[in-house]
């Protein structure tokens, strides 16, 4: 089978690709995955905001409260659950999908739309991702022009390049 996910269900694409050995899987495609990164969030320029909001989690957590709900601002304005939020954007940063790369043993396509690029979420792989596969040669990317974080206007372009990628990725290597 292949699994395809957009947003966060792309972060939980490549985190099931990089923690689980599941063999029925031969590749995937993730779509606009947002990262998930505490050092990212720490060093942006809501940085001061961010450890606010890091630190009411806590604080809601440490009081056995972690189901409340927490007005947060960073990366995005809504409102999370403590354990959520921290779970998300906390230190462990289990979520980071590029932390799980390395781990993925399946030809993986990460796409992102190039109108996303700019956003703290997504620029990390605008900038990497043309150099994935020198690290990764199983992972590739492909930026979608003109593409919002649904690639609303532009599914046609998305799945011309994700079919064009499937031809090539549907038979796995003897190396993986």
């Amino acid at each position: 089978m292949a699994l395809w996910g957009h947003s966060l269900g792309a972060v939980k694409t490549v985190y099931f690709l990089g923690t689980e050995n599941e063999s029925r899987v031969v590749c995937a495609v993730a779509s606009s995955p947002p990262r998930f990164s505490h050092q990212a969030y720490l060093s942006g320029p809501n940085a001061a905001r961010f450890e606010a909001d890091i630190e009411r989690a806590h604080q809601l957590v440490g009081a056995g409260k972690p189901d409340d709900l927490l007005e947060a601002l960073v990366p995005v304005a809504r409102p999370f659950s403590a354990r959520t939020y921290l779970d998300k954007y906390g230190p462990q940063a289990r979520f980071d999908y590029f932390d799980h790369l390395s781990n993925v043993r399946v030809p993986l396509l990460l796409t992102l739309g190039s109108l996303e690029r700019a956003e703290m979420n997504f620029a990390p792989l605008a900038e990497e991702g043309p150099t994935l596969a020198a690290r990764w040669p199983d992972i590739a990317y492909q930026l979608i022009q003109d593409a919002d974080h649904s690639y609303a206007e532009r599914t046609r372009e998305l799945w011309l390049a994700v079919s064009a990628w499937l031809k090539g990725a549907a038979v796995p290597t003897t190396a993986r």
